[in-house]
């Protein structure tokens, strides 16, 4: 087996969760699957990564996979024994190191940095028609501290930031809201931001000293890109392990420089096959200051935002564009259904068209 036919097949695994599979057999499955094809890699593969002392490398990196493996499933049986400390305790050692192991986070392969002047994109639900200001497409207040429930990379009560590549990562992770229903900014980081790396890995583009990575770090990307079955519960034992290891990334930030995640949707629609690569990736940067209102200081600092716009107000303002691609060619006529849709002419892309052409403002802080 080579190491992208590895990569390829966790990653799918990841993918095609059974909707009866219970989340502990889920895990425990992927984690299991991961080691089994670990031990079938090709020699010729282990020279890739490991040129000089392969054998000896290899032992080592297949160690600390196996003990980081089998840490994740005590850390989850632990949390659902109610153990919570020890739980935490069980991915903190990795995450922070101990003995011979240098920790996740105290090293750079695990780190990714969005350079300066990256543009993101963050919707909201608004199905009353209401009008937001550009601070309200930002995280929600800390006096509204109420209305936040658990997500994947935050805990019920502590504001975060999340992210999204294009709109249309927003809209999967928002669980597909009808076009109607949601108003739409696009934001800008003006200095670079490091980020905690769990993206679940392309194979289409890894250069060599890449692997090592990705394979050290692979049992905590499967632990933390489970699908969530349950969405209606208020417990989500998908939750538990992204949980832990942003509350880790909060209390090391001022020694490690990393401000948060940038992960991939759990959400892929299988019926949109686009042109692009990389529309899935999501960001939660959690809030920096305890405050008693308005938003975060620091982080209003590291964004500038434009204005909302919506699918309807654009449709009535210009609704040849929105339609045809006025603005962007509209596409090829001749295309098959199974061709890979170009996404510049979804509305999801022509969306970002107009957005592109607005004005960025200072978040005001309050």
């Amino acid at each position: 087996m080579t190491l992208n036919e590895l990569i390829q097949i966790t990653s799918n695994s990841l993918a095609k969760r059974n909707p009866s599979s219970e989340f502990r057999n889920e895990l425990s499955q992927l984690l299991t699957l991961y080691k089994r094809n670990l031990n079938n890699i090709d020699e010729t593969e282990k020279e890739i990564i490991f040129p000089f002392n392969t054998q000896r490398d290899w032992d080592k990196l297949i160690r600390d996979i196996s003990k980081l493996s089998e840490s994740i499933k005590i850390s989850v049986r632990e949390y659902y024994s109610g153990s919570i400390s020890t739980s935490y305790e069980k991915i903190k050692n990795w995450m922070e190191g101990y003995r011979d192991y240098d920790g996740l986070l105290e090293t750079s392969i695990s780190k990714y940095s969005i350079p300066c002047d990256t543009d993101l994109y963050r919707i909201r639900k608004n199905e009353k028609n209401k009008h937001f200001n550009p601070n309200e497409m930002f995280h929600i207040p800390y006096n509204k501290r109420g209305n936040i429930r658990t997500q994947r990379y935050s805990i019920p009560g502590y504001p975060c930031l999340y992210l999204s590549s294009t709109i249309y990562g927003c809209w999967e992770e928002m669980r597909k809201p009808s076009l109607a229903s949601f108003k739409v900014s696009r934001i800008r980081n003006i200095e670079e931001i490091d980020l905690f790396d769990l993206r679940i890995p392309s194979t289409s583009h890894i250069v060599q000293d890449d692997y090592i990575k990705i394979l050290r770090i692979f049992p905590l990307i499967i632990a933390c890109s489970i699908k969530v079955i349950n969405t209606d519960d208020t417990f989500k034992p998908e939750y538990i392990i992204p949980q832990i290891v942003l509350q880790i990334i909060i209390k090391n930030r001022k020694t490690t420089g990393i401000n948060g995640v940038i992960y991939s949707s759990t959400q892929k629609n299988i019926e949109f096959s686009f042109n692009e690569e990389n529309l899935l990736n999501n960001i939660a940067i959690p809030v920096f200051e305890n405050k008693s209102s308005g938003l975060c200081t620091i982080l209003s600092k590291k964004f500038n935002i434009t204005n909302p716009t919506s699918y309807e107000y654009e449709l009535i303002r210009d609704p040849e564009g929105m339609v045809n691609g006025h603005v962007i060619d509209g596409g090829n006529a001749s295309s098959q259904p199974d061709d890979p849709i170009p996404y510049n002419k979804t509305v999801f892309g022509l969306l970002q068209s107009r957005l592109l052409l607005q004005d960025l403002v200072s978040i005001e802080i309050t």
